[in-house]
């Protein structure tokens, strides 16, 4: 007598497949959101810290720029403290993220400029809108961020690839925080 069971590979199994082509698209996978930013309830609202992201540079003069945000919920704006790293030493005044036809200013305050091996490490701090930083990673292309120092300016670009993973990161998050203000 034959045995005429059908034997299926686990692989195989339709099922599996399909599954396995949703898992890999890119945009379908939910980023985990968690180790990317800190909270804690403060008497006047709960304190966001957003971690810092890298990604900034300007290739031909050698520099880059990370930042971090905190934000309080009682409050309408957010601090952007950012790190700017360069082989010279700038008194920067503002700075600007450029998304799409939209300019989104704010003045600067130092915070310290310290040597770091052959670079110079400017810490800077700037508000924006809380609303102002929303706009601003909803932003499909990425968006550029100038630093005006000294009566010069200097824009910075990060990579379409890097721009997607931090800004769905960073919306994840904004939506979040919106959620539970």
């Amino acid at each position: 007598m034959v045995n005429k069971k059908i034997k299926r590979v686990p692989f195989g199994h339709p099922l599996f497949i399909v599954f396995s082509l949703f898992l890999l698209q890119p945009n379908l996978q939910a980023q985990k959101i968690d180790k990317h930013y800190t909270s804690s309830i403060q008497e006047n609202g709960t304190l966001y810290f957003i971690k810092t992201i890298e990604g900034y540079k300007n290739a031909p003069k050698k520099t880059s720029l990370s930042f971090d945000i905190t934000y309080l919920s009682s409050t309408d704006s957010a601090i952007l403290n950012f790190t700017y790293l360069s082989n010279q030493i700038s008194q920067i005044d503002s700075i600007s993220f450029i998304h799409g036809n939209t300019s989104t200013n704010s003045v600067s305050s130092k915070l310290f400029i310290e040597a770091e091996k052959l670079n110079w490490e400017h810490r800077y701090s700037s508000k924006f809108s809380f609303s102002d930083i929303d706009l601003i990673f909803k932003s499909e292309s990425p968006a550029k961020m100038r630093l005006f120092y000294e009566n010069e300016s200097m824009e910075l670009v990060i990579s379409e690839k890097t721009w997607s993973k931090k800004s769905e990161i960073l919306r994840r998050i904004i939506s979040m925080i919106k959620a539970n203000n």
